[in-house]
Parts: structure tokens; C-alpha cells; sequence
């Protein structure tokens, strides 16, 4: 394969697709010099939102946000396999001393929706112009009461 410049960042055929971390799947797309694949781990809506993102978008050539997206995909894969186990399981557990805690799987649940939605602000796919600004969340205050 021809390696392509995007930026900053020189891509050589399949390398710089195993260093973001993506294997072939049979959801691929051929791009000169370059093929973009859906991570084979991704459960099926994972990877038809992922590949939805990459054509819609255009991020072909970025490969930070490549890596970005696979990492909010996972945590939407985990947060539905944390909601699966507490819909099974419910929401609180035994202790040894018999009393109830919340389930751990609310936890994984809360921080993997925390975690993808993070990712998916970072990738500014409203078209927004801010850049990193316009990524982060709002302001709550300055904590003080004047």
C-alpha cells in the first residue's frame, strides 16, 4: 500500500490501523492507500454506529479520533452488559452480614454511560467551531456568592 499523509500522523497500510487498535471485520470499507474497519469486539450495534460515525463524519484519516470512538463504543458495549446483569441480578446484593448494598454492576453501569458519552463530546460531531473549547462541558460557577 501507497502511505498517505494526514497531518501530522504518516499511515502505512494495516500498521496504523492495528496501533488504533482495529482488527478486519466483514463491515469494511477500502480507502486509497488505507481501509477502515469496525473492531471485530464491538457487539453489532456498536459496530453499525461506528461505521455510521466514520462515513457520516469523515474521520477516515484521524486517527486519534478513530480511537476515541472505538473507546465510546466500548463503553456503550459495557454499560449495556452491566444493564443486562442488574436487569437479571437487580439492583442490590446480599452482604455477608445480611444486610444489601447496591450492586457493583451500578457502578460499571454509571461510569461506562459517563465514559462514552466524555468520548463522543471529545469528537465535536455537533459541527460546532469551538474546537477543544466547545468539548468541554459547561461552566458550573466559580463557587463564589457575590
Amino acid at each position: 500500500m501507497v502511505p498517505i499523509s494526514t497531518g501530522s500522523v504518516l499511515f502505512r497500510g494495516n500498521s496504523a490501523l492495528l496501533w488504533c487498535g482495529f482488527r478486519p471485520s466483514s463491515a469494511s470499507r477500502t480507502l486509497p492507500g488505507m481501509a477502515i474497519y469496525s473492531p471485530k469486539h464491538l457487539s453489532k450495534p456498536q459496530k453499525q454506529l461506528f461505521r455510521q460515525i466514520v462515513d457520516d463524519f469523515g474521520l477516515e484519516g484521524d486517527s486519534a479520533a478513530l480511537t476515541t470512538l472505538r473507546l465510546a463504543c466500548e463503553a456503550l458495549d459495557r454499560c449495556e452488559e452491566a444493564r443486562l446483569l442488574l436487569a437479571k441480578e437487580g439492583l442490590t446484593v446480599e452482604t455477608d452480614l445480611g444486610g444489601t448494598k447496591t450492586h457493583p454492576a451500578v457502578a460499571i453501569e454509571r461510569d461506562s454511560r459517563l465514559a462514552a458519552v466524555r468520548c463522543l463530546r471529545e469528537l465535536s460531531l455537533d459541527g460546532g467551531a469551538g474546537g477543544y473549547e466547545s468539548a468541554r462541558p459547561p461552566r458550573i460557577g466559580t463557587g463564589r456568592l457575590d
